[in-house]
């Protein structure tokens, strides 16, 4: 069978597309791939010392950890990123609603947060923080205290 003339041109034309569907497609889930990898996670038996994360920076909490009331974050000796780091917390198994916190850079390698736990009306106390770090994601569970 011959094709014509116009008829090589439209399937030129689907061949084109279903390739550039295949591409699409590939890039799609190769991002989401990435996005939704489960976050490394990080021992850290007291966050107010500080703990040096995977890569060289450290974080620690600037007061105690308590529901209700404001506490310092900070990272220093971050990796170079194109994004600011963000924490993120949350608790396993329970929606907490929306509390991603982006940190400011304040100077010399470091960047900070003020953040505020909402109260958990179950009276739970353990934390995760999603920590994402010049692309990587590390999580760190920790208690908080009563506010």
């Amino acid at each position: 069978m011959t094709l014509n003339p116009s008829q090589r041109k439209w399937v030129l034309i689907a061949v084109a597309l279903l390739i550039f569907a295949g591409v699409k497609f590939w890039l799609i889930n190769t991002y989401l791939t990435r996005q939704h990898a489960a976050p490394q996670a990080i021992s850290c038996p007291d966050l107010q010392a500080g703990c040096t994360l995977p890569g060289g920076a450290r974080v620690r909490f600037l007061q105690p950890a308590r529901h209700g009331q404001r506490f310092g974050l900070e990272l220093s000796q971050t990796p170079a990123g194109k994004a600011p780091p963000v924490a993120e917390f949350t608790m396993a198994g329970m929606d907490m609603g929306s509390a991603r916190f982006p940190l400011r850079q304040v100077g010399d390698g470091r960047w900070q947060a003020d953040i505020m736990l909402p109260v958990c009306v179950t009276g739970r106390q353990d934390w995760l923080m999603l920590l994402t770090i010049g692309g990587e994601h590390l999580q760190v569970g920790f208690t908080a205290g009563p506010g």
